[in-house]
């Protein structure tokens, strides 16, 4: 990222898998902003605005920012930041730390099946750390969603929340 500033993502695409502005980040992504986010699709697995999935892998102090011209919505697991965690094993380590996923719009809202702010979905034992990220906006989900991680089933020992917010309905 380095500071850079990437406005207008847009992504109007069905069957794709995972999508976003990655659709996968194995590594650190760091210091980046996403500004005017517009993903729409009615089929595809992992949506973020940011990444798809996060598979072994750090996000550090990337922000979101949604306008009245953003919209983020699909029919499977829905966040602002990244769709959902995966890894190369049950041990495998994602962090998330310092990012933000802010709405200018009251009437925007992330919607999906699991839909959330930071992460929408980190199963099986995918270790999720998410700690000091704040979310402001509205979130939809039909099941298993949240603020900041909608559905963690099967979790492991090592997934934790800190120092985090959630402010929208």
């Amino acid at each position: 990222g380095n500071g850079y500033m990437i406005s207008n993502l847009m992504i109007d695409h069905d069957d794709m898998g995972s999508i976003g502005l990655f659709s996968g980040i194995t590594g650190t992504v760091k210091d980046l902003t996403i500004k005017n986010v517009y993903i729409s699709t009615e089929s595809s697995s992992n949506i973020g605005a940011l990444a798809g999935a996060l598979s072994d892998g750090a996000i550090e102090n990337c922000h979101v920012i949604f306008t009245s011209e953003s919209r983020m919505y699909g029919t499977g697991n829905v966040a602002g930041l990244v769709g959902c965690t995966a890894g190369s094993n049950y041990y495998s380590e994602n962090k998330i730390t310092g990012c933000s996923v802010i709405s200018h719009d009251n009437d925007f809202m992330i919607d999906g099946n699991k839909a959330a702010g930071i992460c929408a979905w980190a199963p099986y034992g995918k270790s999720l750390q998410v700690s000091g990220c704040h979310v402001v906006c509205n979130i939809n989900g039909e099941e298993y969603s949240g603020g900041i991680v909608g559905d963690s089933y099967g979790a492991n020992d090592s997934y934790k929340i800190e120092l985090s917010s959630y402010k929208g309905t």
